[in-house]
């Protein structure tokens, strides 16, 4: 077998381990939030529009509000898709031990593009190397 193999496949694997290990972890973060958290409602306090400098559209910036246990909290976060759902597309997940960690459901579900963009760079790295490198 070529030295080339011999070093180059275990350096390509731990390039593909790193890029998605991040993406794997968060996903295993964010189900557990959702397995082992309660939830509220929320009411949308403001919401705004933000965009690229070439002018395309980027996500909404969302206030939150929800209640629990008569106690208020705000929470902020971002929505990626082109239209904004009303209140009750959202709902939060919060630590009974400490409501103001909460995780909105827009942050749980999107973290399935941390996996998807690991995923990605796992096959341009693999791609190139057998591309570039081949002997």
């Amino acid at each position: 077998m070529d030295l080339y193999y011999v070093i180059g496949i275990p350096i390509v694997a731990l390039v593909v381990t790193a890029c998605m290990l991040p993406g794997f972890r968060l996903r295993a973060k964010m189900r557990r939030v959702k397995e082992r958290y309660p939830t509220a409602p929320v009411t949308i306090l403001e919401s705004e529009k933000y965009y690229h400098d070439d002018g395309d559209f980027d996500y909404y910036g969302i206030k939150l509000e929800y209640t629990v246990n008569g106690n208020t909290y705000v929470r902020e976060t971002k929505w990626h898709q082109a239209g904004l759902p009303g209140p009750e597309a959202f709902e939060v997940h919060y630590n009974p031990d400490n409501p103001e960690e909460a995780y909105p459901d827009s942050e749980i579900r999107g973290s399935v593009g941390a996996v998807i963009l690991g995923a990605i760079i796992s096959v341009v790295v693999i791609v190139a190397y057998l591309y570039r490198f081949q002997p």
